[in-house]
């Protein structure tokens, strides 16, 4: 789970215990569900991920640029969360996700990548793997989550 200063998408993208604690599901869980999730979609791309970057108000310590691409972190992240929240896989905007992180699997080390947003990091280095690191594991968890 996220803390902190990050983005009120993310913090909202983890849906399991708003549903916990939402006694009958009335029609306001429901409506601030779907909004949740309006949300959520707003920021895909064109190439049906999400970028990292996209997901909340961050600057980099070091003042280099953020990346602005579509990165594992971030598609694996919401692509999960929002199946957890109830969206189905036949959701067009849902497959675009699910097929960006099909195509995005580095070949060679099975991983996905995303940038650190503290700052630039060497993605060879064991503090650059670290986002990479997460974004696999969101991207796995993501592909093999079941309704």
């Amino acid at each position: 789970m996220m803390h902190g200063r990050h983005s009120r998408i993310c913090g909202r993208c983890n849906f399991e215990p708003a549903r916990s604690r939402a006694p009958g599901r009335g029609s306001t869980f429901k409506m601030r569900r779907q909004a949740i999730v309006e949300a959520a979609f707003s920021k895909q791309q064109a190439d049906g991920g999400w970028s990292t970057s996209s997901l909340g108000p961050w600057r980099r310590s070091d003042g280099t640029a953020l990346d602005t691409d579509s990165d594992g972190y971030a598609t694996g992240l919401v692509v999960l969360a929002l199946q957890r929240g109830g969206v189905s896989r036949d959701d067009k905007r849902l497959r675009a996700g699910l097929d960006w992180l099909a195509q995005h699997q580095d070949s060679a080390t099975g991983m996905w990548s995303a940038s650190s947003l503290n700052k630039s990091r060497d993605a060879k280095t064991d503090i650059g793997k670290f986002m990479s690191d997460a974004a696999t594991a969101y991207a796995v968890l993501a592909l093999t989550q079941h309704p």
